[in-house]
């Protein structure tokens, strides 16, 4: 069975500067401070970040193509999987965040082997893991999965609480006086209508078990779906 030769694109045995290398030289020819300065800063962390993803891209397809779920002849074939990693892999070198990165990695993976969404909706949905921030795919999980993150105890309401606020500081005390932030974010994926809420310090309650109940829209299941693995939400 034909698959991708790992070799072929590691750092360590080919060290690549080929085509990135020439973009960021030419990008770097228009800048006033001097490309020399701009190349010492950018082009060794911008390289490891291109090779790093490829090696991964090359392990995901490779084990999609041992799976049977794809031919490598047919994704070379593919107009809208060449153009989705094109596009994927640009975000990838404009991010650090890990769970943007294994979203954008799952998302070229299910771009390759389902076909449950059609092309337009992939784009949208890159569109949206390239502007959101890691909290936002946090609190949409939290949205759609409610009871794997709280216990009734949690739920209890008190005085002076903005919603699901307090639940989500309860999960993330990190975010604690970060009230204003928390509702920007909710704000957000209302906007996107990933979660039904008609105000954004609403909650919905499950009456027997007394957590706050899955808000999350079929669009935003679909999102979710779309950029984690099988084994991100267990």
């Amino acid at each position: 069975m034909k698959t991708i030769d790992r070799e072929l694109i590691d750092p360590v045995i080919e060290p690549g500067l080929e085509k990135l290398h020439r973009a960021i030289r030419t990008l770097a020819s228009g800048l006033p401070m001097g490309s020399e300065v701009f190349l010492s800063l950018f082009e060794s962390p911008l390289e490891s970040r291109k090779q790093k993803w490829m090696i991964q891209v090359t392990e995901e397809i490779n084990k999609l193509i041992l799976r049977e779920k794809v031919k490598i002849e047919e994704l070379m074939a593919s107009e809208e999987f060449v153009s989705k990693f094109m596009h994927i892999s640009n975000i990838v070198l404009r991010t650090h965040e890990k769970i943007k990165l294994n979203a954008l990695k799952n998302a070229l993976v299910n771009t390759a082997s389902s076909h449950t969404l059609n092309e337009h909706k992939r784009t949208v949905f890159l569109h949206l893991i390239d502007t959101f921030t890691e909290w936002h795919i946090k609190l949409l999980q939290i949205y759609r999965h409610p009871e794997k993150f709280l216990s009734s105890s949690d739920c209890t309401h008190k005085k002076g609480d903005l919603g699901s606020v307090r639940y989500i500081k309860t999960i993330y005390p990190e975010l604690n006086n970060e009230d204003t932030y928390i509702l920007s974010l909710i704000s957000d994926l209302m906007q996107k209508e990933l979660i039904i809420l008609s105000s954004k310090t609403e909650v919905h309650m499950n009456p027997k078990s007394k957590i706050m109940a899955k808000t999350t829209s079929n669009l935003g299941d679909e999102f979710l779906d779309f950029i984690l693995d099988e084994h991100s939400e267990e």
